[in-house]
């Protein structure tokens, strides 16, 4: 995941919000984040890791509001027990009148966390013929954090040559991550995973200066899609720290 560039808007917004007295206009900023989540038998959650490179009242703010969410448990031989999980979410922090901050957080999926990753690499005969694909990875993380290849499908028709191609370098892919598994009741567990792999060709920017101009157009748009996203409408209504109600049956695979 890259992190870079959320992390940069995130200062960047608190340090436009804390001199907006000078003029200076601050925009929501929606970012993706992680953390550990450990959850006791009757399904409550502790928030025990968040991305240390978030600033510490950030993170303390995005614990408060993840350990009012509940999951249901992992259960083993029918009975809950506790278990060990690794949360995705989405939040927005949008500047509110009062010159506050106000965040707001919503639940994406759960499951194990990569540990080890990297990229797929794009086949160069593919990459020199200007072919792209679209696929999805289907695969089982084992108690081992190793991920384990079950399927691949095409979601566009390429020739037999190509899906060859791009099928080896999504198999090379998955030998090269590693995930931090899931646990149930102090083991690691397996658990299944599906990952979509985009490969594709931009178009050619003909200078740096286009170039520049496409990145900052394609930033301007992404923006304006972030401020009209959940997360940052519930961010600037009155009320900060609203916890986001979850009560999906949420349930740690037991390793089967």
């Amino acid at each position: 995941m890259k992190w870079g560039m959320p992390l940069l808007a995130v200062t960047l917004l608190l340090s436009a919000t804390a001199s907006a007295a000078e003029g200076e206009q601050a925009r929501p900023v929606a970012f993706w984040t992680h953390a550990k989540a450990e959850l006791d038998a009757a399904g409550h959650v502790t928030i025990t890791s968040l991305d240390e490179r978030l600033p510490e009242e950030l993170r303390g703010s995005i614990a408060r509001q993840a350990s009012q969410w509940h999951f249901e448990p992992a259960r083993r031989d029918g009975i809950a027990v506790a278990g060990t999980t690794y949360l995705t979410m989405k939040a927005c922090l949008a500047p509110a009148a009062d010159g506050n901050v106000r965040l707001a957080l919503s639940y994406r999926s759960n499951g194990p966390r990569l540990d080890v990753q990297s990229a797929p690499a794009y086949p160069t005969e593919a990459f020199r013929a200007g072919i792209s694909a679209s696929l999805v990875a289907r695969y089982r993380v084992r108690a081992d954090g190793r991920a384990e290849l079950q399927d691949i499908q095409h979601r566009r028709r390429l020739p037999a040559t190509y899906r060859r191609l791009f099928d080896a370098s999504a198999k090379q892919w998955l030998a090269q991550i590693r995930y931090l598994p899931e646990q149930v009741e102090g083991q690691p567990v397996s658990t299944q995973m599906e990952t979509p792999l985009e490969f594709t060709i931009g178009p050619a920017a003909g200078s740096m200066a286009q170039a520049d101009r496409l990145f900052q157009k394609e930033q301007e748009q992404r923006q304006a899609r972030e401020a009209q996203s959940p997360e940052c409408l519930a961010a600037g209504q009155a009320l900060p720290e609203v916890p986001v109600a979850l009560d999906s049956p949420i349930r740690v695979s037991a390793g089967s």
